[in-house]
């Protein structure tokens, strides 16, 4: 009445848990070259709108130089240009544009707020781009 029992043991082998850390371990190898390249493309994005915003300001403040000043009314600017024609800086959908003469020439794209304020002789205006960045600029409204 000698009778072995062989009793079944369910797991994994060594091999086959050496075999799953490399599997893992390759993959954290692949994933790291992948965040850190995600994370540069974040940032150059970030510097694109940086760049974006500081052109807007530059050409904005060379239309407001250029063009005379008529009012802020609403979220528009009124500008009349040297044959006295309309000039609207505007928001349209997601940008703000230049409308001059029936054309329109984007000055900001990706916009999802733009108020404009008159204060006295001064211009405030705020942005709020779609990724959620905020921006303001300030002028003198010259005489």
């Amino acid at each position: 009445m000698n009778q072995k029992i062989h009793k079944s043991y369910s797991g994994f082998t060594l091999l086959e848990c050496l075999i799953a850390l490399i599997v893992l371990s390759g993959l954290f190898l692949l994933i790291g070259p992948f965040i850190q390249i995600t994370q540069e493309t974040h940032q150059q994005l970030q510097q694109t709108k940086e760049k974006e915003w500081e052109i807007f300001l530059v050409q904005l403040e060379y239309e407001l130089q250029e063009d005379l000043f008529v009012k802020v009314e609403g979220d528009t600017f009124y500008l009349k240009n040297s044959t006295g024609g309309d000039v609207l800086i505007e928001p349209y959908q997601h940008l703000i544009r230049k409308k001059e003469n029936g054309g329109h020439q984007p000055m900001l794209t990706e916009v999802a707020t733009f108020k404009a304020k008159q204060e006295n002789k001064q211009i405030r205006l705020e942005v709020v781009f779609l990724d959620g960045h905020k921006h303001w600029g300030q002028w003198e409204i010259p005489e």
